[in-house]
């Protein structure tokens, strides 16, 4: 018996080791240091300095062309969503999905405008679709991504653990799917691009969208409207919103693209509108109000019917451009290692974040369009931070438009007071990359768009 405890003793004791080591090599605290202390943020400062900026002759006019191509799944596949989705199979279809795509030409310089209908751009398929586009003369800065972010769409395009959580088990096939389907859509914007004039606006819809971080708490309510329009009267528009598309509850099983499908139906058989694309805005603090009742589709009916009430009568007080200004810039973003919180103070080391998600490369990228500046985020952006991030650019006579999920993605970024004060799913689990990212990016954003001429 002795002889037995001692072995029990010692397996004990070698256990209690492993777990020492464990917890030493897998958890860290918290890094607070302020950001501009950080190798990442001299870096990226470095990479905004030289990132070059991509201008269309001022003497010739802008052009655009539009296309979609099908990405509605033939068969059950994995959706992308939270609650009962996340990667379980499609029950059935609600509505189609499509990637639309408008392209910007200006003299020797074109720009693709890219929107998905799915929960983001993953990273995955947006790196394989700008490969493919290589081949038609998009290069770095020439392609502007963005998603309606429905949680109803394709999953099976994360690689790791995290991915898979969001998105089911990856698939090589989905990838390859919607990329491909990418380069359809941009061959089809390349194919008729017309002389077209420009406009642009906001309308207030704040009775459409709360703040799901805080009773109460500020929302921004605009919705963006921008309309492309041939001398025949043919016309594309292009609008943004700030409530996530999660009209349908985690139970719903079936393909849809949520309330912006509805809103591109309606804004699409309006007269002379040939084309609608949306991309969600600053969707990180920001939800859909509720409908008239406690039913699902009807609160995704009243969301798109509503918000296209509104666009539909702001188009005809959308004031023209008198610029026609196209230019493009982008900068790798940097970031200070991942930390995903287990408590307030304490976080896991970046090996095992890295294990459980990857490593992929983001970006910051910038669109001048006239006198409107659209900037994509790698990211589910705070609605609460663009009013100040407006003021900046109003003071060079520029409006701002912010979308998020450009291709890249590093989480939540919400206001900064937040970090340590709120304890929210989207301040905890999903801020990835620690404390001062709101004002890190806006500091960067600001001093890209300053490079735009």
């Amino acid at each position: 018996m002795k002889k037995l405890g001692l072995i029990l003793r010692y397996v004990g004791l070698g256990l209690l080791t492993i777990l020492v080591v464990a917890v030493v090599a897998g958890v860290a605290i918290v890094d607070d240091s302020p950001y501009q202390n950080g190798e990442f943020y001299r870096s990226t400062i470095q990479a905004v300095e030289s990132a070059p900026v991509q201008v269309g002759e001022p003497d010739s006019l802008l052009r655009a062309g539009w296309g979609k191509a099908h990405i509605t799944p033939a068969k059950p596949s994995p959706l992308a969503g939270y609650a009962n989705r996340a990667g379980k199979l499609s029950e059935g279809i609600h509505d189609s999905l499509f990637v639309r795509a408008i392209v910007l030409r200006k003299g020797q310089l074109k720009v693709a405008i890219i929107s998905l209908d799915m929960l983001i751009v993953p990273p995955t398929i947006a790196q394989k679709a700008a490969f493919m586009l290589l081949n038609l003369g998009y290069g770095p800065g020439q392609l502007y991504f963005g998603a309606s972010h429905t949680h109803n769409s394709l999953g099976g395009w994360g690689e790791k653990t995290i991915g898979e959580a969001f998105a089911g088990k990856y698939d090589q096939a989905i990838v390859d799917y919607v990329a491909q389907a990418i380069v359809q859509a941009v061959r089809r914007a390349e194919k008729r691009p017309e002389p077209v004039s420009l406009a642009h606006g906001k309308v207030n819809a704040g009775t459409l969208v709360l703040n799901r971080l805080i009773d109460q708490g500020a929302e921004y309510p605009w919705a963006h409207v921008i309309r492309l329009q041939t001398a025949t009267g043919k016309t594309a528009l292009i609008t943004s919103f700030t409530a996530h598309a999660t009209c349908l509850s985690g139970d719903k099983m079936f393909v849809s693209n949520d309330y912006p499908g509805q809103l591109i139906a309606r804004l699409e058989q309006q007269p002379g509108v040939e084309f609608a694309l949306f991309m969600a805005g600053a969707v990180g603090s920001h939800g859909p109000a509720d409908g008239p009742s406690g039913d699902d589709l009807a609160q995704l009916q009243f969301m798109g019917d509503s918000l296209g009430r509104q666009v539909v009568g702001a188009l005809r007080s959308l004031v023209p451009d008198s610029l026609s200004t196209l230019a493009s810039v982008a900068t790798p973003l940097y970031l200070r290692e991942p930390q995903i919180r287990l408590s307030k103070n304490w976080r896991v080391r970046p090996w095992v974040f890295h294990a459980l998600y990857g490593g992929y490369p983001v970006q910051m990228n910038a669109l001048r369009l006239g006198s409107l500046v659209l900037v994509g985020l790698p990211c589910d952006f705070s609605g609460e931070l663009v009013p100040a991030l407006e003021a900046a650019q109003a003071k060079q006579g520029r409006q701002l438009l912010i979308t998020s999920f450009n291709g890249g993605y590093v989480g939540y970024i919400t206001p900064d007071s937040y970090y340590n004060h709120l304890d929210s799913y989207e301040t905890r689990t999903m801020n990835w990359f620690g404390p001062g990212n709101a004002t890190y990016f806006a500091e960067i954003l600001n001093r890209l768009t300053q490079k735009l001429p």
